[in-house]
């Protein structure tokens, strides 16, 4: 209840700048908080990727986002702030024209839909309340959209603040009760004794294209908007330096929290007829004390509570403001919130479905979003790092060639009954997925584009 009380208390500023940024005032502790919040709102995939990977799940869902993560903060963070751009379709707009950052609009309120975290927030009512998914998917779309809709991204920093104590003290309980009662000594023997289990037995090329979705980064609204809204250029680049390093610590107890909830679930008669999304809220039923529980619950919730609202609060404005407005040439701030405000509900809707559809939090970050990040991420890249490398016209060929790539390939797959595009590559079946596919086709089209003029 406190975590929604916060969040239904906050009251968006006026105009474009108060909805989107907060009026680009966030202090270190709010901007690490809510970035952080952001990045964990995916806490329940992290536990159905364990069940996938095992111990490589650290290295497969982990150090790729360090690593891009410290590069952004090297390289991006201080750029992103210093212009004033508030989104990436408005760099693109500077840099290239309306064309792309129109293309640019349209990727991005799919790649920020929060599917995900709808998902994951009713998995947590059903594992709480009892009930069936749907319904259950209904009231979070409700719960979400309510508190985007009042307070913008004031609504989404207030709820991070709180989350984000309850978070690490939720899931440190957790761990140190896995590390005291030996639960995890099945685990680390095996790792130690079998080398396959640290890369989630992934070959190269699975390890190479889950490397590469971390670059989702670069082109992460989410994550553009935070640092956009940092109060000056040192509290973004500080602050994406102190949430690299509060990523690594939440890694380990989140990860060692999963495995305890496997641990503990593999006496069942037959464990995999537990999902990966219900591990941990399984965990918080099963492996610890109710005072304890509830805390770890809360802050589960309000992580994924607070990442939802950012991601349906950059959707929606990347429909109304980078889609819309852009194409329409319309730059009144009354009227580019009224169309940000109907994004938001738009996004919801298509959030609702697409949970709805899919229901593995690890396919809509693999296969969805690789095909959005594959077609942005170069583009996206040189328009702040090389800003005249690319022309507009370039710009645009890169955007569009990744995405039908990356979306014929997603829509082939579900055809075909595989939705990886499983490929075999000597002795190995890799999962060709849409990320590299559309990179690929991204930066070959870009570049003969570019050639061209």
């Amino acid at each position: 209840m406190a975590v929604l009380a916060l969040g239904f208390s906050a009251r968006a500023g006026s105009g474009v700048l108060g909805f989107l940024s907060a009026g680009r005032l966030l202090t270190l502790p709010a901007f690490v908080a809510t970035l952080v919040c952001t990045w964990y709102g995916g806490i329940l995939g992290i536990a159905e990727s364990v069940s996938f990977y095992g111990v490589g799940a650290w290295l497969l869902i982990g150090v790729p986002y360090y690593v891009f993560g410290a590069l952004y903060a090297a390289y991006m963070a201080r750029r992103v702030r210093t212009e004033d751009a508030l989104s990436i379709p408005d760099r693109l707009l500077a840099t290239g024209g309306r064309g792309p950052a129109v293309m640019a609009g349209g990727l991005l309120f799919l790649l920020g839909i929060p599917a995900a975290h709808i998902l994951m927030l009713a998995v947590l009512m059903v594992a709480i309340f009892g009930g069936g998914l749907l319904p259950a998917i209904f009231v979070c779309t409700l719960i979400v959209g309510a508190l985007t809709y009042k307070g913008g991204l004031m609504a989404d920093v207030r709820v991070s603040l709180l989350a984000f104590v309850l978070m690490f003290t939720g899931f440190g309980i957790a761990s140190a009760q896995a590390l005291s009662t030996g639960s995890l000594t099945g685990f680390w023997n095996d790792a130690m004794l079998k080398p396959g289990n640290w890369t989630g037995n992934q070959g190269p090329i699975g390890i190479l294209s889950f490397f590469l979705l971390g670059a989702w980064t670069f082109a992460d609204p989410g994550f553009h908007q935070r640092v956009a809204s940092a109060r000056d250029t040192e509290t973004a680049e500080r602050g994406v330096w102190v949430s690299v390093l509060c990523w690594m610590i939440f890694d380990f107890l989140s990860i060692t929290s999963a495995l305890y909830a496997l641990s503990i679930y593999s006496h069942l008669p037959d464990p995999s007829t537990v999902p990966g999304l219900m591990l941990l809220p399984l965990l918080a039923n099963s492996g610890l004390e109710p005072g304890w529980r509830g805390m770890f619950v809360v802050g589960m919730a309000g992580t994924i509570l607070s990442a939802g609202v950012g991601y349906a609060l950059v959707s929606g404005s990347s429909l109304g403001r980078d889609l819309v407005a852009k194409f329409r040439q319309t730059e009144d701030d009354a009227t580019q919130v009224k169309w940000m405000r109907a994004g938001v509900i738009l996004a919801l809707v298509a959030a609702a479905a697409l949970a709805a559809s899919l229901q593995s939090v690890v396919a809509i970050w693999y296969l969805w979003a690789g095909a959005i990040v594959g077609a942005l991420l170069v583009p996206t890249a040189l328009a702040y790092l090389r800003p005249q490398a690319w022309t507009g016209r370039a710009q645009l060929a890169a955007l569009i060639a990744g995405s039908v790539v990356g979306f014929g390939l997603l829509i082939f797959g579900q055809m075909k009954g595989d939705p990886y595009v499983t490929v075999q590559l000597g002795s190995e079946a890799v999962g060709l997925g849409t990320l590299v596919p559309a990179l690929v086709a991204s930066s070959l089209a870009g570049f003969v584009a570019n050639r061209r003029n």
